[in-house]
């Protein structure tokens, strides 16, 4: 037979109460222990008594939550507030240097307060009202939003540029992997648009497997004697022609990874070789320098020598190939664009470049029909 149970006192009801309070603070999170307490008492007295105790805990505050849990060594905490910069809006008074631990953390949480207002999502006591003032926006409620049916986005007609503008979008940096040191001297795609190639008075040629996104860098060239002006993709995309302000040049053979340096040219005096053009024609491996008093000598690149020789009159500044690589396009300090017939050695045809004094570029189109002009007073022309 089951022994009887040993009636719960009253000093009972004290010392669950006391335990509940030191565990979970002064609050009423007790109550389903003193119910179960009193439910075995079966009395009016301990009931009254557990009120009581609840009355005099009450009494101090008006419903405001008690600290689970508080540090009586804050109190003894010395915090000086003149030690850093940043704690000096925490002073309320004038030459306060030290304040406790207590103190300090009120100013804290009042500093956070001005500096972050409170989220309405965060306030338990704050319940949405009338519709379109939480959880609504421009467009709707989210409830509206899940009770359609279809398509949530809208389809619009599909959208074209209109004549005369080009859009554009910005990429990572094709030489974000290899920067030059210095300023960007040449930059040129390989004939199939998978290789960029960079160049600069830091003597060296980069090539960068460019996609947009990642542009991972490829391979260096270092071209030890060389700080490099021009460079340039051959036709057919087998070799790199790079020159600076030196009697020579160098070709680099993609192919065999190999550089070769190419001590100037036959019947010329010229002290640099910075300036020339590369013809795009796969099947025409012709180079054109800009050399002095006028000459343009063509040097073919199997033989790494000059070719033949056009004469010009005036200085030269620029040239560029024709897409067949039959003819070339030259520009002189007289104003003056020259067309000559490589096949037939000569010019065939002279033209006045409308506002420019001194051109500086030169580029023709891929269907040949049209080509640009460039000078150093900012004029363009097509």
């Amino acid at each position: 037979m089951a022994g009887k149970r040993k009636a719960v006192t009253q000093e009972d009801v004290k010392a669950a109460l006391a335990l509940e309070q030191s565990l979970f603070g002064d609050d009423d999170g007790g109550a389903a222990v003193q119910g179960l307490l009193l439910a075995e008492k079966g009395g009016g007295e301990l009931e009254d008594a557990a009120e009581g105790q609840r009355r005099s805990k009450k009494g101090g505050r008006k419903g405001k939550k008690a600290a689970v849990w508080e540090d009586p060594e804050d109190a003894k905490l010395e915090v000086n507030i003149t030690s850093q910069a940043r704690q000096r809006k925490l002073h309320k008074e004038k030459g306060e240097t030290t304040i406790n631990g207590i103190e300090y953390e009120k100013r804290l949480r009042e500093q956070h307060r001005k500096l972050n207002a409170k989220s309405s999502w965060a306030d338990p006591s704050r319940k949405p009202t009338a519709a379109g003032e939480d959880g609504e926006d421009e467009e709707g409620s989210a409830a509206d939003v899940l009770a359609r049916a279809g398509g949530l986005l809208s389809k619009g007609a599909a959208r074209t540029i209109p004549a005369g503008l080009l859009e554009t979008t910005r990429c990572k940096d094709a030489n974000l992997h290899g920067q030059t040191n210095g300023v960007v001297q040449s930059v040129g795609f390989h004939p199939n648009r998978q290789l960029l190639m960079t160049a600069g008075l830091d003597k060296k040629i980069r090539l960068f497997q460019v996609d947009g996104i990642r542009n991972p860098a490829v391979q260096s060239i270092f071209l030890e004697d060389c700080p490099i002006r021009t460079a340039a993709f051959s036709g057919g995309g087998h070799h790199i022609v790079a020159a600076g302000r030196r009697p020579f040049f160098y070709v680099y053979d993609l192919a065999a990874a190999k550089v070769e340096r190419v001590a100037g040219l036959l019947g010329h005096t010229d002290k640099s070789w910075e300036s020339f053009a590369v013809s795009p024609a796969p099947d025409s491996p012709l180079m054109a320098f800009l050399g002095n008093q006028g000459s343009i000598p063509l040097v073919s690149l199997k033989m790494r020598q000059p070719a033949f020789t056009l004469k010009a009159p005036g200085a030269v500044r620029s040239a560029a190939f024709t897409p067949n690589g039959h003819e070339l396009l030259s520009s002189s300090d007289n104003g003056l664009l020259y067309l000559w017939d490589l096949r037939m050695q000569r010019c065939v045809g002279s033209q006045v470049d409308d506002g420019c004094v001194r051109g500086t570029s030169l580029a023709a189109s891929p269907d040949d029909r049209l080509f640009a002009t460039g000078s150093d007073a900012g004029v363009g022309n097509l």
